[in-house]
């Protein structure tokens, strides 16, 4: 299967998701030139918010955050969180057509990530 943090080529992109990052060195590392966060700014610490916010503000990369609780629980998720989803769909899309390399997080990179991921793909390959 498919290893987090591995980079896959979508439309003229980059493509990849990961849990929160937990300093911005380590953003940095992973090159990414927009990121999309998938929590509240003020979920948990917050910590992973701020350290993109940072990052973005000192070198130009793209910082969204949109607000998803955690999913893997619920069966049916709300129509504020669907229309989240359909933002970081649209919104990804845009950045990947632009040649960008994507990052979706969310606080352990898992069930909020993985269905922004699969949302994002099934939306480009229908």
């Amino acid at each position: 299967g498919l290893k987090e943090g591995a980079w896959v080529r979508v439309k003229r992109g980059w493509l990849t998701g990961r849990a929160e990052p937990t300093s911005q060195e380590e953003l940095e590392s992973w090159g990414a030139d927009a990121v999309v966060s998938l929590q509240d700014r003020s979920a948990g610490r917050g910590d992973a918010n701020h350290i993109v916010a940072a990052a973005a503000s000192a070198s130009g990369l793209v910082h969204r955050v949109h607000a998803l609780h955690p999913i893997c629980r619920r069966v049916k998720i709300s129509a504020r969180e669907r229309k989240e989803l359909s933002e970081v769909v649209w919104w990804s899309v845009f950045y990947l057509e632009q040649g960008l390399k994507v990052l979706l997080h969310c606080r352990h990179g898992q069930h909020r990530t993985g269905v922004a991921i699969y949302s994002l793909l099934r939306s480009i390959f229908e």
